[in-house]
């Protein structure tokens, strides 16, 4: 499990406002505990991805993106725009 201290430099190194990179945390700490799996950890890093090739981060996950390890984990319907 990693923690926002642990990634912050990875997290920093994309140059996104605190804002945005507070968005991809959200939306990748699928369980919400607080921390990042490994699958959760690859899912920030392709939403930072995304944002930096210039595309926007979705307003909720689409189900597509939700690694398969985590899919049966019920989620209530949130927005993170």
């Amino acid at each position: 499990m990693i923690s926002f201290s642990a990634v912050k430099n990875a997290f920093l190194k994309s140059k996104l406002p605190d804002c945005v990179l507070d968005q991809v945390w959200i939306m990748s700490d699928l369980d919400g505990d607080g921390l990042l799996d490994i699958d959760e950890f690859a899912l920030a890093m392709h939403l930072i991805k995304v944002k930096c090739n210039g595309f926007d981060l979705p307003d909720t996950l689409p189900a597509h993106l939700i690694p398969p390890s985590k899919r049966d984990i019920r989620l209530e319907e949130k927005s993170y725009g």
